[in-house]
């Protein structure tokens, strides 16, 4: 029921063009219908392979209706894919990765890549403003022992 997990590292990233830092989203933090996410994995496409090299794909934010009709009515998931003219979604291998949005300027972790029909189908994603009071009160309580 709950796709996600924190970890907590024994010394520091050191950040560089292939690791940054991202937004978390608040708990008042909505995805629209329709807005274009990026989602990176290092999965395989279209159910065949693993890759050496991150990947990444837009992929549009579907309605709770669209979800609905899959039997998706969770509050705890978004659902995305289902591009036009174009295979775009996640597939095995990526699971747990980021569903990132740009909103001014910056970038937001929105989802994380969770489970999916079939690859390049409908994607179901871990909402992460569900669980961002969560995370926010695991990070605190876990500071003093750091």
């Amino acid at each position: 029921m709950h796709d996600i997990a924190l970890l907590q590292l024994y010394e520091p990233l050191a950040f560089n063009p292939f690791i940054r830092p991202i937004c978390l989203s608040a708990a008042q933090d909505t995805v629209k219908q329709s807005e274009r996410t990026i989602i990176t994995g290092w999965g395989s496409t279209q159910g065949t392979g693993n890759f050496r090299y991150l990947h990444e794909v837009q992929v549009p934010i579907q309605s709770n209706d669209q979800c609905a009709l899959q039997g998706i009515r969770r509050e705890t998931t978004l659902c995305a894919g289902l591009c036009e003219n174009s295979t775009c979604d996640s597939c095995q291998g990526d699971s747990g990765g980021p569903m990132a949005l740009l909103r001014n300027g910056r970038w937001h972790l929105v989802g994380l890549i969770s489970w999916g029909f079939s690859c390049a189908g409908l994607g179901v994603y871990t909402k992460v403003s569900y669980y961002s009071e969560w995370i926010l009160q695991t990070i605190h309580d876990s500071s003093s022992w750091m």
